[in-house]
């Protein structure tokens, strides 16, 4: 009969599953905002060029002029 220990909430490998999960979630929010940016430019067209073929960088600098 094999025992089986539980695992603990604060041990090396949950610390590391928290900084993943905050990654993963961190990776998302900024992706849902760089799509909302570039819906507002597409929508109110306050840009000749196109949001679509813009790096991020170049994106940010665009709305800070707006």
């Amino acid at each position: 009969m094999a025992a089986a220990t539980a695992t603990t909430t604060d041990g090396p490998v949950e610390t590391v599953r928290l900084f993943k999960l905050a990654k993963t979630s961190a990776v998302k929010s900024r992706s849902m905002a760089i799509s909302r940016l570039k819906a507002v430019l597409v929508a109110e067209q306050a840009s000749r060029e196109s949001p679509a073929g813009l790096s991020n960088p170049k994106l940010g600098r665009r709305c800070s002029q707006l």
